[in-house]
């Protein structure tokens, strides 16, 4: 099946973080060289990162404009897995400017308003020394190169952050775009509109080891409390025009009812005008820590 360009199809052009992205826009660039140099090296280091991208000519082209699909972040797997053990601390994330060690609560994936952005996910992280509410930080990771006969893997150094060097990672001119998110769990503030954010102590599934923090948001429902500890958030339809006077994100958030059972759910989240509105419907429970396909949905 050939794929159509977001044009092609009748649909507003908006990035994302995947092959297909880069494939289109080598196809429509200039025949002027230093372009091609450009595009060619951009589609090389995809291929080589092997995140799905040769699965992405059988895919249809998708309504909202990003390509990415949950199975092509298989190499944040093993990460997500240990994340939901409450086992994050042995992962040893560290600031390498300040040597201060952290420990991620979740990460952002899928869309990407960046057209240039390879394919990377946002890890929000929670310094270890932390006891309460206070500071979450953010930053890139990547995954690694796939050597032969290996299977996808996070790049190990992209879950440290690096302000300069070959795996500079921070945020950049990306930061005020995420920071909002991290203000929400950096410190609670009681409810607005019905919902909470904040940080809460877990024990590591089965009790042995350190504990770490997770990242919650907290529902007044039907007279009740209802917590969920999130580890993604699947970014999928966002605002194509930066000079629209209204801007949105959509995707789905999906968490933990309970962070000691390995059962997951999902709902559908808007942000608009910087306000979070969540969906009463939640999808069926699942036990992987990636989610299917439907979470495009």
């Amino acid at each position: 099946r050939q794929l159509r360009t977001p044009q092609e199809a009748g649909e507003s052009p908006k990035a994302s973080c995947s092959f297909t992205t880069d494939l289109q826009s080598a196809e429509t660039a200039t025949s002027s060289r230093t372009e091609l140099k450009r595009h060619s090296s951009k589609l090389k280091r995809a291929l080589s990162w092997g995140t799905g991208a040769k699965r992405c000519s059988a895919r249809p082209t998708p309504a909202s404009g990003n390509y990415n699909f949950p199975e092509d972040y298989a190499w944040l797997e093993a990460t997500l897995e240990v994340l939901c053990r409450n086992e994050a601390v042995g992962l040893g994330c560290v600031d390498v400017p300040t040597g201060r060690g952290f420990a991620p609560l979740f990460f952002v994936i899928g869309g990407c308003p960046n057209v240039f952005c390879g394919m990377q996910a946002v890890m929000y992280s929670a310094p270890i020394e932390q006891a309460g509410q206070g500071e979450v930080d953010f930053w890139w990771v990547k995954p690694a190169r796939v050597e032969a006969g290996g299977g996808p893997s996070v790049e190990a150094n992209t879950l440290n952050r690096h302000a300069k060097g070959p795996h500079k990672n921070d945020p950049g001119r990306s930061k005020p775009f995420y920071k909002p998110l991290a203000d929400l769990f950096a410190s609670s503030r009681g409810y607005k509109d019905g919902l909470r954010f904040g940080l809460e102590f877990v024990e590591p599934r089965g009790g042995a080891g350190r504990g770490v923090q997770r990242a919650f948001m907290e529902e007044e429902r039907d007279g009740g409390r209802n917590r969920m500890y999130l580890h993604l958030v699947w970014q999928e339809d966002w605002t194509a025009n930066p000079f629209a006077r209204s801007k949105y994100i959509k995707g789905k958030l999906v968490y933990q009812k309970n962070p000691q059972a390995q059962q997951f759910f999902a709902r559908s989240y808007t942000i608009a005008n910087s306000r979070l509105e969540l969906a009463d419907d939640e999808a069926p429970p699942f036990d992987s820590v990636l989610p299917g396909d439907d979470i495009k949905g």
